[in-house]
C-alpha cells in the first residue's frame, strides 16, 4: 500500500489585512486632498464663462445698437441698477424682465436659457469729459460715446464678489480675480 501524502498549505486568505486597507484609504485621502482643491477651482472657472460669454453678447449688441442709432443702448440708468436685482449665489436665477426694464428689451441681450449667475449693469454716456468713472486707464479719452457693462456673483457663497467689466472703448474683459480683489 502507498503512503497517502499529506500537502500542508497555508489557508486560503479570504480579504485584506486591516494594513492593506489603512495604506488604500491613506492613499485615498491623499488623492483626495490634493485634487479636492483643483476640481473647485475648475468649478469656480466654468461658472465665469457665463459672465464673459454674456459681456461679449452685450458688446456686439452695443455696436449694431449704435450702428442704427448713433449711441449706446444705457439700459440700467443713471444709477447702476443690475438685473436680475441684488448679488447672486452659485446658482442660477430667471431672468424675468418687467415693463420698467426696457433697456435690456432695446438692447435685446439675454442670458441662453434666461438664466444668469451674475447681475449685470449696462450704463452709456455722451462722449465727454464728465465721464471720469471710466477714465483713462481703460481706454476712454473723453471723445466718443462709451458705455460700460459689468457683471457681478458670488460664486461660493462667502460674501467675496467677483466683479467682470467690458468697456466701448476696450475689447478686453476686466476681472477683479485678476487685480488681486478675489
Amino acid at each position: 500500500m502507498k503512503e497517502l501524502e499529506v500537502s500542508r498549505r497555508a489557508p486560503a486568505r479570504a480579504g485584506f489585512t486591516l494594513i492593506e486597507l489603512m495604506i488604500v484609504v491613506s492613499i485615498l485621502g491623499i488623492l483626495a486632498a490634493v485634487a479636492l482643491p483643483s476640481l473647485v477651482g475648475y468649478i469656480y472657472r466654468a461658472r465665469t464663462i457665463e459672465a464673459t460669454s454674456f459681456l461679449a453678447e452685450i458688446r456686439g449688441r452695443q455696436e449694431s445698437y449704435r450702428a442704427d442709432f448713433d449711441e449706446y443702448c444705457n439700459v440700467s440708468g443713471a444709477q447702476t441698477n443690475w438685473f436680475p436685482a441684488g448679488t447672486p449665489g452659485g446658482s442660477a436665477r430667471s431672468w424675468v424682465l418687467a415693463a420698467s426694464e426696457i433697456g435690456w428689451t432695446q438692447l435685446g441681450a439675454i442670458p441662453p436659457g434666461r438664466q444668469s449667475i451674475f447681475s449685470y449693469s449696462v450704463v452709456a454716456g455722451l462722449p465727454g469729459p464728465a465721464n471720469i468713472g471710466f477714465s483713462g486707464s481703460r481706454g476712454y479719452n473723453g471723445s466718443d460715446f462709451w458705455w460700460i457693462a459689468t457683471a457681478v456673483a458670488d460664486l461660493d457663497g462667502d460674501g467675496t464678489t467677483l466683479t467682470m467689466e467690458s468697456y466701448s472703448q476696450s475689447k478686453s474683459i476686466w476681472s477683479s480675480a485678476s487685480a488681486g480683489y478675489e
